[in-house]
């Protein structure tokens, strides 16, 4: 089911709840990513690319397990921000690997 309609069954069908909480997970993964994805960027530098890759889709599938046992509004937001801000951190990891696989520094496609 889409996320807004599992927050709208969560939330007895209130709209205005359920933009709030929309609106908040929305928040959080900016001010998450503004603030750690540098962190990330410099971990990945010293532990490789493939283990930020993988850990994305571990720490992703407990949270999906969750909300099927469990999908509670608070449930639903954490599931919203984590997934939210895993996925665009796996993403440009997958970025940065296609870029370096593809460019040698030295100006010219391999």
């Amino acid at each position: 089911q889409p996320r807004a309609q599992l927050f709208m069954e969560a939330l007895s069908g209130d709209t205005v709840e359920v933009a709030k909480y929309i609106n908040r997970g929305t928040t959080l993964v900016g001010l998450l990513e503004l603030f750690l994805n540098p962190s990330l960027g410099a971990l990945s530098d010293r532990i490789g690319r493939k283990p930020i890759m993988l850990l994305a889709p571990a720490l992703v599938l407990p949270l999906k397990v969750a909300v099927v046992i469990r999908p509670s509004a608070v449930v639903l937001l954490w599931d919203k921000v984590l997934s939210d801000m895993l996925r665009t951190m796996g993403g440009t990891t997958m970025a940065y690997i296609c870029y370096a696989d593809l460019y040698n520094g030295e100006g010219d496609a391999r």
